[in-house]
């Protein structure tokens, strides 16, 4: 594993890792792993290995702004922050990393959010987008697990536990966060117009036990997108698929990769 410091923007220091090494030239796909919304590299757990030995691809993962092992900052929950993340900083990392070729975008929960919004960006060269238990609308389900997670925040190690990864900033990263979620702007959010100009093959995984989001998130993208949607719900598995049933997400991943078609 290759771990480095980038400065994709004045001011923004982006903790990052790679899992393989990129071909010469970049003649092959690097796959770009964007994590949940308390998340961080540490958190994809053996994830990001298992994915580089099923698909032989290298594998590029990085702390969004505020999280990790990277800077801080000031105003990450504001209004439009997923949007940021997919328009802004996504695209200064991938050329700060110096991955200038091909990629597909695998994310997770808000990481998966972001995933849909790059793929609607007909500049960055992605060849396909795994998006898992992304909220592309608010359910009742998603705020009620919204609060179901401030209450344990406030009540157990919660907080203690995700310090491993976030250090002394970690209360102050899920009071922001939650906040975010649970305050007037998220009630009506939505990013219907980065559905509707998606061009790129999408796999849709979710657990149907997810506490955050139901097949209705699945419904909507594919009502929306321009191009091929393959849904996968993984019974008896929750908001995380990867960790709770990850031979049944590398069997779907490597298959949609394979549908692709890419150059070897």
């Amino acid at each position: 594993m290759n771990e480095q410091y980038l400065n994709p923007l004045p001011g923004i220091t982006v903790f990052s890792r790679w899992f393989g090494t990129p071909s010469d030239g970049q003649k092959t796909p690097v796959i770009v792993l964007l994590h949940e919304g308390l998340g961080c590299t540490a958190m994809w757990k053996n994830f990001p290995s298992q994915l580089h030995n099923a698909t032989h691809l290298p594998v590029f993962s990085y702390d969004r702004p505020g999280y990790g092992l990277s800077g801080d900052l000031s105003d990450s929950f504001q209004e439009g922050y997923l949007e940021r993340e997919a328009d802004q900083y996504l695209p200064a990392i991938l050329r700060s990393a110096g991955i200038t070729g091909s990629i597909i975008l695998l994310g997770h929960s808000d990481g998966a959010t972001i995933t849909l919004m790059a793929a609607a960006n007909n500049e960055l060269k992605i060849e396909g987008a795994i998006s898992m238990a992304p909220h592309v609308i608010i359910e009742q389900i998603s705020v009620i697990g919204l609060k179901a997670t401030q209450k344990l925040a406030s009540d157990t190690d919660f907080v203690e536990r995700l310090s491993k990864y976030h250090g002394s900033r970690t209360s102050k990263l899920v009071d922001q966060w939650l906040s975010a979620w649970l305050s007037p702007w998220a009630v009506s959010w939505e990013m219907d117009n980065y559905l509707k100009q998606i061009h790129k093959p999408i796999l849709f995984i979710q657990g149907t036990d997810d506490h955050f989001g139901t097949q209705a998130q699945a419904v909507h993208i594919a009502g929306l997108v321009k191009s091929s949607f393959k849904a996968h719900m993984i019974e008896q598995c929750g908001h995380i698929p990867h960790l709770q049933a990850a031979e049944t997400v590398l069997h779907q991943v490597t298959d949609f990769i394979t549908s692709l078609n890419l150059p070897k």
